[in-house]
Parts: structure tokens; sequence; C-alpha cells
């Protein structure tokens, strides 16, 4: 196990790093929330590091941002969740959060190929906990020196990703291009008008029984950070800011 010293002097910057039983919580520094965005300071030798500063800026539901990360010898480490960070009324069997932990491991696999490592993964090593998570392991990873290195196009992008909460334009449809990229990435897309429109109308009934579901609505509720104060002291959660938010909570 690394000590705290190791861990904050190898040029990780903006990430803060609390011990806990032996278990590093990972989450932004509060007084500069979009800090870890620059990816400033000096590159971590150790890879996991690198691959995990890059891995904290995973999208993950409400920002809740529940992972603890533990470093075993020289090239392991295990990834856990924080079981307070879960949601209990919205992702009652933690659904979200443990897609948001792919979405973490893969950023961290692709930083790690970035160095030149290939990261081995082990879902769940001590079994897959039912019916939610619980303190074991969501992942055991090794990190080995490739001989050779395939590198990924995403890499690139880490640092440019955002939560769009924007109106989306309805009318414009997602070129045949785009979904063959898209579909090299894996999995199947569409853009067929009437499987489009079919999920539309089941999303829209979903987000209508959470918005209007009281312990649902709470819970998102007591997660938005309104305000740039609000979201550098508290760099979880639903962030809402911008020129109209700002001037709404000067004139409270």
């Amino acid at each position: 196990m690394v000590s705290r010293r190791m861990v904050l002097g190898a040029g990780l910057g903006t990430l803060a790093l609390v011990s806990a039983g032996g278990v590093w919580r990972v989450r932004r520094m509060p007084q500069t929330a979009h800090g870890p965005w620059q990816l400033d300071g000096d590159v971590p030798e150790d890879v996991r590091l690198d691959a995990f500063r890059h891995a904290i800026l995973a999208p993950n539901p409400h920002n809740r941002q529940p992972w603890l990360i533990r470093l075993i010898g020289e090239n392991e480490a295990e990834i856990s969740c924080d079981l307070d960070r879960r949601l209990p009324v919205t992702d009652p069997f933690d659904r979200q959060i443990t897609i948001g932990f792919g979405a973490f491991l893969e950023i961290a696999r692709i930083a790690a190929a970035q160095r030149g490592f290939t990261m081995e993964t082990a879902p769940f090593p001590d079994g897959e906990a039912q019916p939610r998570l619980d303190e074991n392991p969501v992942a055991r990873l090794k990190f080995v020196k490739s001989e050779k290195p395939e590198t990924d196009l995403l890499f690139s992008t880490i640092t440019q990703r955002r939560s769009n909460k924007q109106v989306y334009d309805l009318s414009r449809t997602v070129r045949d291009i785009q979904l063959e990229t898209i579909a090299i990435a894996g999995g199947s897309y569409s853009a067929d008008p009437d499987l489009v429109g079919k999920l539309r109308e089941q999303i829209l009934a979903a987000m209508d029984i959470e918005m209007t579901t009281p312990q649902a609505n709470m819970e998102s509720v007591e997660l938005m950070r309104i305000g740039y104060e609000e979201i550098d002291a508290n760099p979880d959660g639903i962030s809402l800011s911008g020129p109209m938010i700002e001037a709404g909570k000067l004139a409270g």
C-alpha cells in the first residue's frame, strides 16, 4: 500500500486523496471543481495514478463519484464502491452506479494504453454482489507493460467530455457515417424514426415518473449544486450554472 505522501507527491495535483482504512477516496478538490479536467502538473510516474486521474473524469449517475481505489504491490489495484454515495431511490439496484464504474474502468484502460500498458481487468473478483453492490471489489486490475501498445483515438477526447444541458434539436438526424463509427466501438445503433419515436416516448414517461415520485425527485434535488460557489464547495452532484443561474441566485 502506498503512503499518502507518495500519492500526493506523484503529480496528481487536483485529486483529493483521503486515507480511509487503507483505501483512497478519490474525488475532485472543492475550490477548483473543474481543475481535474486540465490535468495540470507533472505526469505521475506510476501508470496506475496516471490512469486513475483520467478515470475520475468518467460520466457517472448524479456525478456521485463513488470510486474507492486500493493500490496493491507495484502494478495492481482494486476498485470498489463508496456505499454512502449510491442512489437508493433512483437507482435501487445500483444499475446506474455499476455502469458508471464501467466508464471509469474503460477510461483507465485507455489512459494506461497511452502509456504503453495493458490493463487487465477481473470484474467482481470475489463474486457479483446481489441485489446491490457491497464492500467487495467491483474490479481487480493489473497493469502490464505491452510490447506492442495499441493506443486509443478516444484518449484525446477524455478531457473534452461535458454534460450537455442544452435543448436538443429533434429535427437533426444522425448521419450514417456517424452511426457506422459508433458501431465500430461496439454495440448496435439505429436512427430509424419509428424506433427513435418509441424510445423517446418511453424515456419521457420514465422521466415523468421519476420527477413526480416525491422520494426520487428529492434525491435528485438534494444533490443539485446551484451556482459556482456551491459547485466548488460540493464538486459532486448535479451542477447547474451559467449567467441565468447566477443572476437568479443574486436575486434570491
